[in-house]
């Protein structure tokens, strides 16, 4: 892959990963991509690439700011030219002058791996609200962003939690050495817990809980906020916490057998056009996310433009209706995650098959990384090695 080429999809993730970020803190607002942009504002306006404003009625305006923020998102190692800079400025004024919006209501932020020039910062300074966000690494600098639009609508959003980090933490099994602050964000990371719920245990109470969690054992939090470990293995009731209530289900004797979960099976949100994103933290998605971070390990480097997700879709001209009936037939399936014939390689992609999905033309799967063609075959070796 060549260097231009590498930017590029740099650059396309960063946007992507900015935008699912932005909807997943703001579901109730306004958030349109660049060509959304362009459709209302006119083809001039490309330097848009997110817009973000609450969709308030004519009434409320009266009473609350017409709040309106646009952002510009590059990843490149250099700095942004001035000429690029002064392009965005530009389409901000456009749209500001065409919606008549207070200029105090206008923000303009400029996301960027690397600080802009001295000139660029000058040229945004002379902005009510401009301002330049840089950060090297990509997902923090995603965060910081987030963070600065929920500041300027009054919002709270939760710490940052570094993805990577986690992952290396799940890798570990020395809980005892840990670091109380890393048992608790493991806890909370991968098993729900809340947070005013974690930092009350003590520490061997949370390396009791990672232990037993990951040995399948059971645990059920009491009215006292104290966890007990239930050890009995002969037990088949597994006890897991609920807000309201301690739900009993069955173990699988066969710990290597997972259900495909999906992110809000019966619905699909703007983001995901032919494909259905899994759900966060479930069994599957730390499987497969541990998966991708012992690839990059292992130095079989990889950039996703999307998080892990099935492709359910032919085109995107089937309706919505088929697509959650295509889920729906995948959603809670048994998959063998231990099976080396679960995986296989198409194209650049290593990918865990789920099979056949009736009405899509291709075998159903989810992508779990795409490799370089020449190091795909040893990185599909190193894969199997760890599943």
């Amino acid at each position: 892959m060549t260097y231009l080429q590498q930017a590029k999809d740099n650059g396309l993730l960063f946007e992507q990963m900015l935008y699912d970020s932005i909807q997943q803190y703001f579901p109730d607002f306004v958030i349109r991509r660049e060509k959304d942009v362009k459709d209302d504002y006119g083809n001039d306006i490309t330097a848009i690439d997110i817009e973000i404003y609450k969709n308030l009625k004519v009434k409320d305006l009266k009473k609350e700011r017409n709040i309106h923020i646009f952002i510009q998102a590059k990843w490149k190692d250099n700095a942004e030219p001035i000429k690029s800079i002064n392009h965005f400025i530009k389409c901000c004024d456009e749209i500001k002058n065409m919606k008549k919006i207070d200029e105090n209501d206008i923000y303009c932020i400029y996301a960027t791996k690397v600080d802009v020039s001295i000139t660029s910062k000058e040229a945004l300074s002379k902005l009510t609200n401009g301002e330049n966000i840089y950060c090297d690494d990509m997902e923090r600098c995603v965060y910081t962003v987030s963070k600065r639009i929920a500041d300027i609508f009054g919002k709270k959003i939760p710490k940052f939690v570094n993805k990577i980090e986690v992952q290396q933490l799940m890798q570990s099994t020395n809980y005892d050495d840990m670091k109380k602050a890393n048992l608790i964000t493991l806890v909370i990371n991968l098993y729900g817990y809340k947070k005013s719920h974690a930092t009350k245990f003590k520490h061997a109470e949370l390396v009791k809980i990672l232990i037993n969690k990951n040995d399948d054992n059971n645990i059920k939090e009491n009215e006292g906020d104290v966890v007990k470990i239930l050890i009995n293995k002969n037990d088949d009731n597994n006890i897991k916490e609920n807000d309201d209530e301690v739900v009993n289900n069955k173990i699988d004797n066969n710990t290597h057998i997972v259900k495909v979960e999906y992110n809000e099976p019966n619905i699909r949100s703007s983001n995901e056009v032919k494909s259905k994103l899994l759900k966060k933290d479930s069994k599957l998605y730390n499987h497969l996310i541990k998966l991708k971070e012992i690839l990059k390990q292992n130095g079989f480097d990889h950039q996703d433009r999307m998080d892990l997700h099935t492709e359910v879709l032919n085109d995107n001209k089937e309706s919505t209706e088929e697509f959650i009936k295509r889920v729906n037939i995948l959603e809670g399936k048994d998959i063998d995650i231990k099976n080396p014939e679960n995986y296989d390689i198409i194209g650049r992609a290593i990918v865990l098959l789920l099979g056949d999905l009736e009405g899509y033309n291709k075998d159903a799967k989810i992508t779990i990384a795409f490799i370089d063609n020449n190091k795909i075959k040893d990185a599909m070796k190193c894969l199997l090695d760890n599943i």
